[in-house]
């Protein structure tokens, strides 16, 4: 009988330690899924974090080395790499192509590059960035990767943006290969350790089971009592038969036989215990469940906890148990989704405060236009006002003498009124101009350049600026004509006080129209003394003038309206002349 019972013991051992290591198995590869899937949505939730961490048209100003300010870059980097380490990633970044090239735009920091002074550079050249990185960046389709470039191994998701101004982009965030091969590897051990520790329970609880307590048990006991882990095991009665050191000492037991779940947990962790212990015995399976409270001494508190049921010939007799302690890394979690809250709310209120100085950037340059167009109006009142005057004056002297006639009479009052009808388009063109019309339609890019200087006609003819005009009457694109005047104005405007300043031989403005690679350029130059380099590199700079009463906006606000507004660009190609170059792309045209 002796014989026999050892045999079913042995059995039953084996039985259960197979139960364990399918159990080790399926937890490994679910826990593994879980992990992957965690640090995929964290590198999600970065990866769309960045165009609200980003300025909003940051990508529309992204042209080349310079194009945008040290200032802002910084700026950038800065924002990028708390958000990262706050997270836990290496790398956040953005990438886009031009030509067949790719770009590195902007990019966290890592303590590595800090520590070596080896920094990520605006406009970096990206070429060796993965296959499937380029092929999102084309496809405009999300992806995860993991690859190896100039930086390490790391494990990316990236996700296409695209900007106001049409401009498509990536938005990208990494972790290190390394750290999730560490974070997988501590997961095998935590699995196999506790799969080992479940059998050298089992083989300790059954021994218990079977009467036989001898040496080897006592040794199976102390091991068991080395672990922080807290070990129990209970009949199905809920009473429990024993526990290990650490769980005694955590509930402030000397010994936790014969007491019940009742004698240490409060009302609700008592219901959860017990429903889980239900459903151990009832299935016959073993469960894993996570598990938080309050504790007198250490405060709140969390584990994970693995319950597997006791088996005696086929008979569920008992429930054997191990939690892990995972408070630290809980709370960690919790002040991580803490940080990342603040972090976002400091990004909103960014944004908020961006738009603000947006708004009062466009108000500072529609009140510097509307002191321009004032000064415009006097020039072009000037002339027809002194005209006026003049045929006032001769009709009072022919009154004076007799000499008025129907015929001189009427001669004045059409000259007059040809005048005041002059005068009166004058107000209509200025009218116009600070309309707040919103509707876009296809117009001529020359009509439209033609308008914007005879309101400037005046004020050019007093200065004795003449202003060359060469576009194709063809040249078509879709707008509000306020915004294309505005931008034209401060140009033209920018043009005249530069010649002004310098009183060259030649006066001359010219502006120039032309079809480019799909793109529709209009060139705007001037004969004034060009633009130093040193300031050239700050022109598109909000509130950076050179000019003594200067509000430094007009430029600015005109590469927020091509942006923004008109599908377009513009940047200084020729400092020499101060040749400034627009570019417009129908095929953004909404």
């Amino acid at each position: 009988m002796v014989k026999e019972n050892r045999w079913l013991f042995v059995l039953a051992f084996w039985g259960y330690t197979m139960g364990i290591l399918i159990y080790m198995a399926f937890s490994y590869q679910s826990t593994k899924e879980s992990i992957l899937e965690g640090i995929d949505r964290n590198l999600h939730t970065a990866a769309s974090a960045i165009p609200k961490i980003l300025a909003e048209d940051f990508h529309d100003r992204a042209y080349g080395a310079g194009s945008i300010s040290a200032e802002e870059d910084e700026r950038n980097i800065v924002r990028l790499t708390q958000y990262a380490r706050a997270n836990g990633l290496h790398f956040l970044y953005t990438v886009i192509k031009e030509g067949e090239d790719y770009y590195l735009t902007t990019s966290s920091r890592s303590q590595e590059e800090e520590r070596l002074g080896n920094y990520v550079q605006y406009f970096e050249l990206y070429n060796d960035a993965s296959s499937k990185l380029k092929a999102a960046l084309g496809n405009r389709e999300r992806g995860v990767d993991e690859y190896e470039d100039r930086w390490g191994s790391f494990r990316t998701i990236f996700i296409p943006q695209v900007s106001p101004g049409g401009r498509v982009y990536l938005a990208c965030a990494e972790v290190d290969v390394a750290y999730v091969k560490k974070a997988l590897s501590h997961q095998l051990y935590r699995v196999f350790g506790e799969g080992g520790f479940l059998i050298l329970i089992a083989l300790w609880v059954f021994r218990i089971f079977h009467g036989e307590s001898d040496r080897q048990n006592k040794i199976i006991k102390n091991l068991i009592d080395t672990t922080d882990d807290l070990i129990f095991y209970k009949g199905v009665d809920g009473r429990y038969l024993g526990a290990n050191k650490a769980f005694c000492d955590f509930f402030g037991k000397e010994s936790m036989e014969g007491l019940s779940d009742a004698d240490i947990l409060d009302a609700e962790q008592l219901r959860l215990t017990q429903k889980s212990d239900e459903e151990v015995v009832r299935f016959r399976k073993n469960i894993r469940l996570e598990y938080g409270g309050g504790h007198p001494l250490r405060g709140r508190f969390f584990f994970s906890i693995t319950k597997s049921p006791i088996l005696l010939r086929g008979k569920v007799v008992g429930i054997l148990g191990i939690a892990r302690d995972f408070t630290r890394e809980k709370l960690l979690e919790e002040n991580r989704l803490e940080l990342n809250r603040h972090l976002e709310s400091r990004v909103q209120e960014e944004i908020r405060k961006n738009l603000e100085n947006e708004q009062m950037l466009i108000q500072q340059s529609k009140m510097a236009a509307m002191g321009e167009m004032v000064g415009n109006i006097a020039h072009q009142w000037r002339q027809p006002l002194n005209v006026l005057g003049m045929i006032l004056y001769q009709l009072k002297e022919e009154s004076n003498e007799g000499k008025l006639t129907q015929s001189s009479v009427e001669g004045v009052y059409q000259e007059s009124r040809r005048i005041i009808q002059l005068m009166s388009k004058t107000i209509d063109d200025f009218r116009d101009f600070f309309r707040p019309q919103r509707q876009r339609k296809r117009r001529s890019i020359k009509e439209m350049v033609t308008s914007t200087i005879r309101i400037l006609d005046a004020s050019l003819a007093y200065h004795g600026i003449e202003c060359k005009v060469e576009i194709p009457p063809h040249l078509e694109i879709s707008c509000v004509e306020g915004d294309f005047t505005q931008v034209i104005l401060n140009l033209i405007g920018n043009a005249r006080d530069a010649i002004q300043s310098n009183c060259p031989p030649q006066k001359i403005i010219h502006i120039q129209g032309y079809e480019s690679e799909g793109a529709i350029c209009l060139e705007v130059s001037d004969s004034g003394g060009g633009i130093p380099l040193e300031v050239a590199k700050r022109v598109f700079e909000p509130y950076f003038t050179t000019k003594k009463e200067g509000t430094g906006v007009g430029l600015y606000m005109s590469q927020v309206i091509l942006k923004k507004h008109l599908q377009g660009e513009i940047e200084l190609v020729d400092p020499e002349c101060a040749k400034f170059r627009l570019k417009f792309f129908p095929s953004k045209e909404a």
